[in-house]
């Protein structure tokens, strides 16, 4: 687990971002450039490797995260080079010029086994194209143990072009013993038609944005380092010079044990560090190539690379860093103190320097080992963004708030990114310093501190004599004022000596000393600083200057303006002014150098402060008027009410709530009386439901301004009680629906039904209401809306009564035709109307109580209906066969009919001896006609007994009928 997140830092690819040059060369053209050198020249084309295998493998190896992720692999040449190539003799000079093929590479890089150039001998690499081109390399270059490197070379053809002169006749000694086939991760555009750039990832920082501006010292320590590893792999680290105790400017560079892991001195010999590789601006993607150095000795490290230790590695280069790089080899702290902030500078994915920030204490951590070998912290947003670290920053150096070296980068999870950035691991410089071991071997103590001085802070060094410079805070002052020195030295000073003519103290060795001068004069001051590398002195003449300081003050020829209007300025100090000024918030324009200004424009409304700053030779002073100015505008209107909801004929107060010195008020109140006013608070009243618009127009000296309320005001008509019913008048246990007629929108409803069920009711709309007792009932309805409530009483609204019962009798039941029969209405519960229906009578209807003299012309049975009603409702009453006609006639029976007893208790007996005729039937016949008993007769039978046990007192027909005539007999009932 930890090796995969340690790797996951190192960038194991080659060069994505070379440019022109590289190693210490001596820049220049190739010959053949210049002199047009057009022939042909040979060229060694080698078959590429088997990419099938390479792809397989890097299929395994890419899903080991321990494993880093190959970017080229070696095609073996094993030549030498002089026995190769084509020699051509051109103006005193002799070319040599060698072709390295591979078909289908994206970038080559030789690797040199011997490598030795004569006096006055240029070695040039270029491109197909021509666009990249590095060297020229010359006898400067040779080293004892004779191992080169060149690096990458853009696509599948690079020419090595070696030139002498002609009277030189020592040849070079050039052996190739394999180039890198780059195949991934190598693209390098900036060399090719397509310019496009493939650089580290979006949120990476140029460590020239704002958030480097206080590292430019330290940034020039930092290298990028291109790094042949075992088994053919070749990738990309990060690393910083260091300074040590002796301040011998050895080149030590200190980077991450795990870029290091099993090299040999020969994969060191063949490193290459690149020196300020750089944009000169924050948005800039490219930088300039030119400073580079190749072979390093291995000094010592964390051979376990982090699983046991802080995953160090101290290199030193084979030669001493060039002045013309302007190195810088930084300070470290080997206390083993955090720090609550500070950076990270490194070359992430190869690129350009970038810059990470920290905003936190640092914590110690494990790493995974167990050991206390590792600081960690989360990266933190600044001004530009939030930047972290990517594959190749691996080894880049933690640096603290002071600018030390404390520690340098392990790695993160592997799931970091600009989206989800991770925690990062940096081993502790103080653990590697000397508790890795105690050897020199595995530790830096031994090699940054040789004289064992045991000095476990030092600062860098840029290796030069200090250059004194000094500023001061103010340079004039008034007796009795004190000054602020402050040193800004370049070089590193070590130590500080001021003198101060006048001054009190007269001398120091603080590096930012305050000094007092109490007398008038102008006065020298001289500064000498100190480091190792020697000491310089600035002494700037009459730097001081003591005397009296100005008195600030103005007027203007107005103060209050209205708006547009301009103002002029008087400038009222003392105290031999030498400058001016002005600054007027508000105004245009808003500051001013002039002594006087005229014509200050203040285009808006307000109140605004004026302040005026005057120096002299000693000093300045300041005078700030508040309020001094005031711009009169056009008043805003504005206003309030007491209430914006009312009812119809409700008052509203109206307020004027307008800024900016209003004097006139006109008002326009749609819907409202009065429909406008003068007055600044009216009262108005709105008769009518709706809503309406409000207009204030003000007026003061500044102008005229209206503002227009929309639909301000609402007026709600009030909730009015009203109801109605289907039926007012109704017999008992008849039922009432009521509807509900209020206006004015209520929101409940509660009605009282008396003598109704149920009584009441709390919803809009009631059920059916059913009165079971006559009489007279109010109905009350109680509204209730948003404002107001209203109740409507209908007092004797529901009239419940009983319906009539019809009945009837007649005269009598039998009569010949042509005889006349009256009716008597007996109906209960006093109807008011009568409608007779008369079966064939004569007339057949009558609408009088108590018809009379009813006849009918033809013999038969009738039957006669009585329809009577009242206001609570209707009845109806019919009897058939009610009236019997004959044209025989009907007889009244005398001896021939015995009915006994009669009076009876309602059991009678009917002897029909004596009677001349066969009976057909026996009934009897109430008052109303209406038949109580009914039997047929049999023939031959002659006696018949009648039971009327339900029947009341009162006068009865007994009646015997047969088809030739019908025999009556009145019968009666006591009890």
């Amino acid at each position: 687990m930890k090796t995969s997140l340690r790797l996951s830092f190192v960038l194991f690819f080659a060069l994505q971002t070379l440019f022109t040059y590289a190693q210490i060369s001596k820049g220049g053209t190739p010959f053949s450039f210049s002199a047009d050198l057009i022939g042909e020249y040979e060229v060694l084309t080698y078959n590429q490797p088997d990419m099938e295998e390479v792809i397989f493998q890097d299929q395994l190896n890419d899903a080991d995260p321990a494993r880093p992720q190959r970017a080229a692999v070696p095609v073996y040449l094993n030549i030498d080079a002089m026995e190769h190539g084509t020699w051509t003799e051109s103006a005193g000079k002799k070319i040599w010029r060698l072709g390295i093929r591979v078909p289908e590479a994206r970038a080559l890089a030789l690797y040199y086994n011997r490598f030795w150039l004569p006096d006055q001998g240029e070695l040039f690499l270029y491109n197909e194209n021509k666009k990249q081109v590095i060297g020229a390399f010359t006898s400067e270059n040779n080293h004892p143990d004779g191992l080169f490197a060149t690096e990458l070379i853009q696509g599948e053809l690079v020419t090595l072009e070696y030139v002498q002169p002609s009277n030189v006749s020592v040849l070079p000694s050039i052996e190739l013993s394999e180039v890198a086939f780059g195949y991934r991760f190598v693209e390098m555009p900036q060399f090719m038609d397509d310019q496009t750039r493939d650089p580290s990832w979006w949120c990476m920082i140029n460590v020239n944005c704002p958030e480097g501006d206080d590292w430019q010292m330290q940034k020039k320590g930092v290298v990028r380092q291109w790094m042949k590893l075992p088994g053919g792999y070749y990738g990309w680290c990060s690393g910083s010079l260091l300074n040590n105790t002796s301040w011998d400017l050895t080149p030590y560079v200190l980077t991450a044990g795990h870029c290091g892991e099993g090299c040999t001195a020969s994969d060191l010999n063949q490193w290459i560090f690149y020196f300020n590789y750089e944009s000169a601006t924050c948005s800039g993607s490219t930088g300039p190539e030119t400073q580079t150095m190749t072979g390093c000795y291995k000094r010592a490290a964390d051979e376990s690379a982090g699983d046991t230790g802080s995953d160090f590695y101290l290199v030193e280069l084979k030669q001493s860093v060039p002045t013309s790089y302007s190195p810088f080899f930084n300070g470290w702290d080997a206390t083993g103190t955090g720090s609550t902030s500070g950076v990270s500078i490194h070359h992430p994915n190869g690129d350009i320097k970038k810059i990470s920030t920290y905003t936190q204490s640092l914590q110690t951590s494990t790493w995974w080992n167990g050991l206390p070998s590792h600081w960690t912290f989360n990266w933190a947003a600044t001004v530009s963004g939030l930047s972290i670290v990517q594959g190749g920053s691996s080894g880049s150096p933690l640096f603290n708030a002071s600018g030390l070296v404390i520690g340098d980068l392990t790695g993160g999870y592997q799931s970091n990114s600009c989206e989800n950035p991770s925690p990062v691991w940096y081993g502790k410089f103080s653990y590697s310093w000397d508790q890795n071991g105690s050897t020199p071997e595995v530790r830096l103590k031994d090699w940054l501190d040789p004289t064992n001085t045991g000095e476990l802070v030092i600062i860098g060094t840029d290796g030069n004599v200090p250059q004194a410079d000094f500023t001061a805070d103010p340079q004039g002052v008034s007796p009795g004022g004190t000054i602020q020195f402050t040193d800004i030295s370049m070089g590193n000073p070590e130590s500080w000596s001021w003198t101060f003519q006048g001054g009190s103290p007269s001398t120091s060795t603080e590096q930012h000393p305050q000094v007092t001068y109490s007398n008038y004069g102008s006065f020298d001051v001289t500064l000498t600083i100190t480091n190792i590398f020697g000491s310089d002195t600035e002494t700037k003449t009459d730097f001081i200057i003591v005397g009296d300081l100005p008195v600030a003050d103005f007027s203007s020829d107005v103060t209050t303006v209205t708006q547009g209007g301009q103002v002029d300025f008087q400038n009222l100090s003392t105290g031999d002014i030498i400058s001016s000024y002005w600054q007027f918030p508000g105004g245009s324009p808003p500051q001013s150098h002039n002594s006087n200004p005229p014509m200050i424009v203040y285009e808006t409304p307000g109140s605004y402060n004026v302040k005026l700053t005057v120096t002299n030779a000693y000093g300045q002073d300041v005078e700030l008027k508040e309020n001094y100015i005031t711009v009169l505008g056009a008043p805003v209107p504005d206003f309030t009410v007491d209430t914006a909801k009312t009812l119809e004929g409700g008052a509203i107060q109206f307020t004027d709530a307008s800024s900016g010195a209003p004097e006139n008020w006109n008002w326009s109140f749609e819907g409202g009386v009065p429909a406008t006013s003068t007055d600044q608070n009216p009262l108005v009243v709105y008769p009518t439901a709706g809503a309406y618009d409000v207009i204030l127009e003000v007026s003061g000296a500044g102008g005229t301004a209206d503002t227009t309320k929309t639909e301000f005001i609402t007026v709600i008509a009030p909730v009015i009680a009203g109801f109605s019913a289907d039926s007012t008048v109704l017999p008992v246990n008849g039922t009432v629906q009521f509807t509900d007629e209020s206006t004015g929108d209520p929101q409940a409803w509660m009605w009282q039904f008396e003598g109704g069920f149920p009584d009441q009711w709390e919803e809009q709309t009631p059920p059916e209401i059913t009165y079971f007792n006559p009489g007279i009932f109010t109905v009350t309805l109680t509204v209730t809306g948003i404002y107001n409530d209203d109740t409507e009483v209908k007092t004797g609204f529901i009239d419940i009564g009983l319906a009539p019962e019809a009945a009837f009798e007649s005269s009598t039941f039998f009569i010949p035709v042509g005889e006349e029969i009256d009716f008597i209405d007996l109906s209960a519960n006093s109807p008011i109307a009568w409608l007779w229906t008369f079966e064939n009578g004569t007339p057949p209807t009558s609408n009088v109580q108590h018809p009379l003299g009813i006849t009918w012309l033809q013999s038969g049975t009738y039957d006669v209906t009585l329809q009577v009603s009242n206001p609570y409702g209707t009845d109806e009453h019919i009897i058939q066969d009610m009236i019997h006609v004959s044209g025989v006639g009907i007889e009244e029976a005398g001896s021939v009919l015995s009915v006994f007893p009669n009076p009876s208790d309602g059991n009678f007996s009917v002897d029909l001896t004596g009677l001349a005729i066969q009976g057909r039937q026996i009934e009897i016949l109430a008052p109303n006609g209406k038949v109580l008993f009914h039997q047929e007769m049999v023939p031959g039978k002659t006696q018949y007994s009648i039971h009327l046990p339900q029947a009341i007192v009162g006068i009865y027909t007994l009646k015997v009928a047969s088809d030739e005539q019908v025999i009556v007999r009145k019968i009666q009932i006591v009890k």
